[in-house]
């Protein structure tokens, strides 16, 4: 609304430049694939409370045009620093929840995929940062990287200990330049030290987490979903099912959580969903 605001005293301009548009175009088609959705299978009504959430991101090109004003290299220098501040508090957040109250770390979401997964655009962010001299302070960015990578470990999120790597090898690659201006010794001594802190701190949560996994397996060989492993699995067939049924337009917002509860109770005889 303030955005809003200040485009129409003319105290800011509306934005169009590239970036802005491509990124609108996507977000439009995207609401646009939504609502058509609704339509074809006569669900407006039913979807209605999850469309409005859309109108969110129907307003990007106004917000846009106010904070796109500013400087990129500033904008970008305090992306930076917001996560650096991020995985140091995220740390101190898991620390807290898996030593004290005894539980997975999960920040303030209430659950830790996401606060994996946040925590991990964050490290990404401060190994951008570090690697494109972007922010000077790389003498607090590398130990930020190694705290949010040890918050995730706590974390316990597999598929996140996954992402970090695949995530982390794409910005290597996108600052290889700036990796061959460095000292090779100075990069794996760096490496090599938070490797060890890594495989010191998180040897007992991963194989902690490997345990569950392969007790997940035995359980869902023998036909047993009642598993997290297992019970993704099912989400997962229940889904394929769902879109081999209606590919195209598939069957609104709504009929989500009906089709879970048909398909956990019709394939899998659970009361889930």
């Amino acid at each position: 609304l303030w955005s809003g605001v200040l485009l129409a005293l003319k105290r800011r301009r509306f934005n169009f430049d590239p970036p802005m548009l491509a990124i609108t175009v996507a977000i439009y088609v995207y609401c646009a694939a939504y609502l058509l959705a609704s339509a074809v299978n006569n669900a407006l009504g039913a979807d209605a409370p999850h469309l409005v959430a859309l109108v969110t991101f129907l307003l990007f090109p106004i917000s846009y045009s106010t904070w796109s004003i500013t400087a990129k290299a500033t904008l970008a220098r305090i992306v930076v620093v917001a996560s650096m501040a991020a995985c140091f508090g995220a740390l101190v957040l898991a620390v807290v929840q898996y030593y004290w109250l005894g539980m997975r770390a999960e920040g303030g979401a209430g659950n830790a995929i996401p606060f994996a997964t946040v925590t991990c655009l964050g490290v990404m962010m401060c190994m951008a940062g570090a690697l494109s001299g972007i922010e000077r302070a790389k003498g607090l960015l590398i130990p930020a990287v190694l705290a949010g990578i040890i918050a995730i470990l706590y974390s316990g999120t597999r598929i996140i200990w996954v992402a970090i790597p695949v995530s982390g090898i794409a910005v290597l690659l996108i600052n290889r330049r700036r990796l061959e201006q460095a000292s090779l010794a100075r990069l794996l001594l760096i490496a090599a030290v938070m490797s060890l802190v890594i495989a010191i701190l998180g040897f007992h949560i991963v194989s902690e987490r490997a345990d569950f996994l392969f007790s997940d397996w035995d359980a869902l060989a023998k036909g047993d979903h009642a598993t997290p492993t297992g019970l993704r699995v099912a989400l997962w067939q229940i889904g394929l099912g769902a879109f081999r049924d209606a590919p195209i337009f598939g069957h609104g917002i709504a009929a989500s959580q009906a089709l879970m509860k048909q398909g956990f109770h019709d394939q899998f005889g659970m009361a889930m969903g």
